[in-house]
């Protein structure tokens, strides 16, 4: 019984202290060809885990957005819209084990480019796939999933100046992960196999490389 009770005062302590910190939402969108902020961006803020909406924000008519607070030890989707232009999903994990190591006042900061696209079809997936994962780091900063947001660009790349589709995309993105790994583990031959399935779907100058690479 006074282990319980001892634990509930660490949790309850625990808490309040996340209740005391400020996470700061500072972000800005700009258009990926001439470097301007966008007017008029939607911005949603929902609790991933509860499904409910946090913060509903826009941008004015100069691109600006005024920051604003949010609490952690949350799970949030961000999705950045605008009729016109692509969707972009972030995932931001502000769940800690420790809020009472963390500074009293944290800064989010989400710098991001947009592009305009002519059908918002071919450009779905963005609503549901993050471009980043953010995760605090053990002194309260944030960090991002590397692998899962390369890939996420390279995807991007491929349906918006590639013109593959979303599918194609991955398929193309998994034969070279699966080449390179059969590469490095020196199975040439295999992975000769497997890199010219990407060469089949686009036939670019990184997939010629690896042809030749194993001995294509």
């Amino acid at each position: 019984m006074k282990r319980f009770f001892v634990a509930l005062l660490v949790l309850i302590a625990a808490s309040a202290n996340a209740q005391n910190i400020k996470l700061y939402l500072k972000m800005s969108f700009k258009d990926e060809e001439s470097g301007d902020k966008i007017p008029l961006v939607n911005i949603t803020v929902k609790d991933m885990e509860k499904d409910v909406l946090v913060k509903q924000l826009h941008s004015d008519a100069n691109g600006n957005i005024t920051k604003v607070t949010v609490p952690i030890n949350m799970l949030y989707w961000i999705q950045v819209e605008k009729e016109g232009w692509c969707t972009k999903t972030f995932y931001l994990d502000t769940r800690h084990s420790s809020p009472e190591d963390l500074p009293k006042v944290i800064d989010f900061i989400l710098d991001e480019q947009l592009f305009k696209v002519d059908n918002a079809k071919t450009y779905e997936f963005m609503t549901e796939e993050p471009m980043r994962e953010f995760l605090f780091t053990e002194t309260g900063g944030f960090t991002w999933k590397k692998k899962e947001g390369i890939r996420a660009d390279k995807k991007v790349k491929l349906v918006h100046l590639n013109h593959l589709s979303s599918k194609d995309a991955d398929k193309f993105l998994d034969y070279m992960e699966e080449g390179e790994k059969l590469e490095k583990e020196g199975k040439n031959e295999e992975a000769l196999k497997i890199y010219n399935k990407a060469l089949a779907i686009l036939p670019i100058r990184e997939v010629e490389e690896a042809v030749k690479r194993v001995g294509g």
